[in-house]
Formats: C-alpha cells, sequence, structure tokens
C-alpha cells in the first residue's frame, strides 16, 4: 500500500479494480435480482442508507481530526475497501445522473425547435 502522500487516483484505481474483481464481489452480485423495482418507498430507503453512510463519514473524519481514528489510514481493513468501493458506485451513479440529465434536456430542447 502506498504511503499517504505517494497515494493518487491511479493507485486508488488499481486498488478498486482489485476489489470490484474479487470473487466476493462476484458471489454477491451473482445473488441480486437483475431486474429490480424501484418505487418510492425503496428510493426512501436508499436516501436513508446514503444518509447514514454520510454520517458515519462524517464521524470518522472528526475522529481523524481528533486524532482518535485509525480507520482511513490503514489501507488493509474491511473498511477501508468498503469506503473505496462507495466511493466508485457513487461515482459511476453521479456520471450516470449527469448523462441521464443532459439527454433529458437535449430532448426539452428539440420539442421545443419543433423536431
Amino acid at each position: 500500500m502506498p504511503e499517504k502522500e505517494d497515494f493518487d487516483n491511479e493507485d486508488f484505481e488499481k486498488i478498486f479494480t482489485e476489489i470490484v474483481s474479487s470473487d466476493e464481489l462476484k458471489d454477491m452480485s451473482d445473488h441480486f435480482e437483475k431486474d429490480v423495482k424501484l418505487g418510492l418507498k425503496e428510493l426512501l430507503l436508499i436516501q436513508q442508507s446514503l444518509s447514514d453512510a454520510m454520517s458515519h463519514i462524517s464521524e470518522v473524519l472528526i475522529n481523524s481530526v481528533d486524532g482518535e481514528e485509525q480507520l482511513i489510514t490503514n489501507g488493509d481493513n474491511i473498511y477501508s475497501s468498503l469506503l473505496s468501493s462507495l466511493y466508485k458506485i457513487s461515482e459511476d451513479f453521479n456520471e450516470c445522473m449527469i448523462e441521464y440529465y443532459s439527454d433529458l434536456d437535449i430532448d426539452d430542447e428539440g420539442d421545443e425547435n419543433g423536431i
């Protein structure tokens, strides 16, 4: 694991690729349905889960500033792996949503021009 000051996006991508290609993650994804229907209740549960995750991340940051938490400085633990996965998933989700809304804007502009 690289030292903190030597850690960059390339290192992160390498570690993330190792996590994603792990057998445990593949086994987990095989257990989930491919066609999941998300309704209002499911979206609210996702929102609550993400809110809880944000609270936990804030707590880790506060404890790190106070010198009480070693969770993010030790890269060989499950917490660091999960934080890396959460980061990558949220980045992928954000990119997809930007594309989605960008496509909607293009469609709306086309409708206004009579296309």
